[in-house]
């Protein structure tokens, strides 16, 4: 008796789930079964839970197929090459040193270390294979180091392309005296991700020793990464927060908006700007920036980056459909996401077709003789009451 009660409860909140779907997409017919992806469309994210966990795709018997979503991101691997610095000299205020490099190892990236609290200095390479003949690598690339009135900040990694010069020698310049210290070498190799590039709107003010910028895009989206670009001549060293409009609040004063951090950190005129966050659906963003008793600095252009989003799953033939908008049902928990190594990495791509509200359509088809879910509660407290009886039956029998 209680199992089958057990079953009309799951079956019910099963049912309940499928019907609950907001929207659907056909998938393109597949001509052979297989490993395929599927492009999930910025407009289809903004309508989903904020895990993304409430798409199902189903064949033309409503089997439920499980799938993978893949966030598009740059993946980054570093190996450490142990070179040591020789020919160490100075000339006219600049530090020279040379590297000779393996033909297995060649290096891309050094950390420098100077024997200096302070310092600003542009950095430039040169390659060569005999030490004689010597051919520009990379210029003006920038290590600083700040130690003063509590402001603790280094950025001493500079990156160039690839070669394979046997012999690299480095210039470090600036007017101020410097000792060189060490340097780290590596190899880093980037395989970088898909992203779309997107617009937006700026407003800024300031006030109170603080500058806003605010951002507003079009439509919301789902954003990971913000590019800023600030009015060349400006030199600046501010502390920041970046933050995401998540709802509004309505008061005596009227509506107040309400913000939460999406990340924080400094700007400085001697980097790229370059803001990375979890990816977040969003479509206005905060960025705070704190002047302390400078003047405010200028923007003069932003970008931001929504990175790709792939369904990826082993598709049979024939009709499929792509639901999706329900608040009611948790993230799936498919065995497949133990085998992603098993997935090929070139899949065939298939396209979803046009957006189709079913919220209202749906409750027709499936139960064309009832106009509201009131049963259904009474359903379910009717069984709980019968699950409570058989429970005390036994405690007392016991």
């Amino acid at each position: 008796m209680k199992k089958s009660i057990a079953l009309i409860v799951f079956s019910l909140l099963g049912y309940q789930g499928f019907a609950q779907f907001k929207f659907e997409r056909k998938v393109d017919k597949v001509a052979n079964a297989g490993w395929h992806q599927v492009i999930i469309p910025n407009q289809l994210l903004t309508k989903l839970n904020a895990d993304f966990g409430d798409i199902r795709i189903y064949d033309a018997s409503r089997n439920e197929i499980p799938y993978l979503l893949k966030i598009s991101q740059d993946e980054t691997a570093q190996s450490d090459i142990p070179l040591k610095a020789y020919n160490l000299s100075k000339k006219n205020d600049a530090l020279f040193f040379t590297i000779k490099q393996s033909e297995k190892s060649l290096a891309n990236q050094a950390t420098m270390e100077l024997n200096k609290r302070n310092y600003d200095c542009l950095v430039k390479i040169d390659g060569s294979n005999d030490e004689q003949e010597w051919f520009e690598v990379a210029s003006r690339l920038r290590i600083v180091s700040i130690n003063d009135q509590g402001i603790q900040y280094k950025s001493n990694t500079v990156s160039w392309p690839s070669s394979n010069f046997q012999f690299l020698r480095f210039q470090v310049s600036n007017t101020s005296p410097k000792e060189f210290g060490s340097i780290a070498l590596s190899q880093v190799v980037t395989q970088h991700g898909m992203f779309d590039s997107l617009s937006a709107s700026v407003q800024s003010k300031t006030e109170n020793k603080v500058t806003e910028f605010n951002f507003r895009f079009s439509e919301s989206a789902f954003i990971s990464k913000l590019k800023l670009q600030f009015d060349a001549g400006q030199k600046f060293y501010r502390n920041f927060t970046l933050e995401v409009l998540k709802d509004s609040v309505k008061t005596e004063k009227g509506w107040v908006p309400n913000y939460y951090t999406l990340q924080s950190g400094v700007l400085a005129s001697f980097q790229n700007n370059f803001i990375d966050f979890n990816p977040t659906v969003l479509q206005q963003l905060r960025l705070i920036v704190y002047n302390l008793d400078n003047p405010p600095i200028k923007l003069s252009a932003a970008q931001a980056f929504s990175p790709r989003v792939t369904l990826v799953a082993q598709l049979p033939q024939g009709d499929l459909l792509l639901k999706y908008g329900n608040d009611r049902i948790s993230k799936p928990n498919y065995d497949l996401s133990h085998f992603t190594n098993e997935i090929p990495s070139q899949l065939p791509l298939v396209r979803l077709q046009n957006e189709q509200s079913i919220a209202a359509e749906a409750a027709e088809k499936e139960a064309p003789w009832f106009k509201n879910q009131n049963w259904l509660w009474a359903a379910m407290l009717l069984i709980l009451g019968l699950l409570g009886y058989f429970t005390f039956t036994m405690i007392r029998k016991a």
